[in-house]
């Protein structure tokens, strides 16, 4: 599951998907950075930001995963 935006708990805007989750990683990568997540069902969860220097996120750390449903796309299977 591909989570294209995440929030810190508290500040989950009106109309969204939302889960209560928990940083497993933050992964470095240039100009950009991956969080991966443990949501609170025990799925796996990836949102993934620019990378600008901020990285509000760390290992451990309780959060609300979201994204806004006009903003999900699915990959069709092949074959």
């Amino acid at each position: 599951r591909r989570v294209l935006f995440r929030s810190q708990a508290g500040t989950v805007p009106v109309g969204v998907a939302a889960w209560p989750a928990r940083v497993e990683r933050v992964v470095y990568t240039g100009a950009r950075l991956e969080v991966q997540m443990r949501l609170a069902d025990g799925s796996a969860a990836t949102a993934e930001a620019t990378n600008d220097g901020t990285a509000p996120f760390a290992q451990g750390q309780d959060i609300v995963a979201w994204f806004r449903p006009e903003d999900a796309w699915v990959i069709a299977a092949v074959g």
